[in-house]
């Protein structure tokens, strides 16, 4: 069984967001998984879980929790050898609770599409191969966009969509080395102004993953550890930066997937012991995500 579809990469899908906790973090309105970047060697559909939250610093100095649920349907379709596209389209629940309120949004978040190319795809005899794939595509605004009634971060957060499209790049390397496999991922995601004048920061990330995978007759089993690093620029609201939004953090987790030839489930757990978002404004609270898929 040599394929491995590592949950780190499907089921930590959605990590990045506006000027708010939930962009940058993995919530919000985005909906994009800098980390998917699928290795089946057949196309699939999959549903994946991710559960995300945040709390944030109000301008009167209280404290917040924002909780970012999602359901993402992912699909991938594979043209050759070499090409391959994909979709994703998420169902949100979001909330926002401040004390004893409690205000909440869902439904269909924004849709994205993808297409990405094997540039290198070098195997030997000595049971190790190179495989490196880089693409891009589109967000699309598919989610409902409320305009903000106010200034305050927590209006901007809790949407289903960021009423704007977006263009994604990323590239992914992976090295097999018999039963083991190491990944470098890298993404960018490049915002556009939406109908409001409102302009989530640009996202980046990059991450390093090492994987393990152990085979038997009818199944496999591969437990990974996985670190990374996220940053976005600050929101503009009609060409002013918004204080509170921006910054960075270093991720670290782990998990396992659990393959055989057609079907794949997996777990996901992350945390950020390093942090510096929204001037600290925003701390990241730790996240988990499942998922399944299945290959044709």
């Amino acid at each position: 069984m040599n394929r491995f579809f590592p949950a780190a990469l499907l089921g930590g899908l959605l990590c990045a967001l506006p000027a708010r906790a939930c962009d940058i973090c993995g919530g919000g309105v985005s909906n994009y998984n800098p980390y998917l970047f699928p290795q089946l060697s057949k196309s699939y559909i999959g549903l994946g879980y991710t559960h995300r939250s945040f709390r944030t610093k109000g301008e009167n100095g209280s404290w917040s929790r924002e909780r970012y649920q999602t359901l993402l349907l992912t699909g991938q379709y594979r043209l050759g050898r070499r090409l391959q596209l994909l979709g994703l389209l998420p169902w949100q629940h979001n909330a926002l609770e401040q004390g004893e309120a409690r205000r909440q949004v869902a439904g269909l978040g924004d849709l994205s599409l993808l297409a990405q190319y094997r540039l290198l795809d070098r195997p030997n005899d000595k049971g190790i191969r190179h495989t490196f794939l880089a693409g891009g595509g589109l967000k699309l605004a598919t989610g409902r966009f409320v305009p903000a009634g106010s200034g305050k971060a927590e209006d901007q957060n809790l949407q289903l969509g960021s009423g704007s499209t977006d263009f994604l790049l990323n590239a992914s390397y992976r090295l097999s080395v018999r039963k083991w496999l190491f990944v470098l991922t890298g993404s960018y995601k490049y915002n556009t102004v939406n109908s409001d004048g409102f302009r989530f920061g640009d996202i980046g990330t990059g991450g390093v993953m090492v994987a393990y995978r152990k085979e038997w007759k009818k199944f496999s089993v591969a437990p990974y550890v996985q670190a990374g690093h996220e940053f976005q620029y600050q929101d503009a609201e009609r060409q002013v930066l918004q204080a509170h939004s921006g910054g960075s953090f270093w991720y670290t987790g782990g998990g396992f997937d659990i393959n055989t030839r057609a079907i794949t489930v997996g777990i996901n757990c992350q945390w950020a012991p390093l942090q510096e978002l929204a001037g600290g404004a925003i701390k990241v609270l730790p996240r988990a995500g499942v998922q399944a898929s299945f290959s044709f």
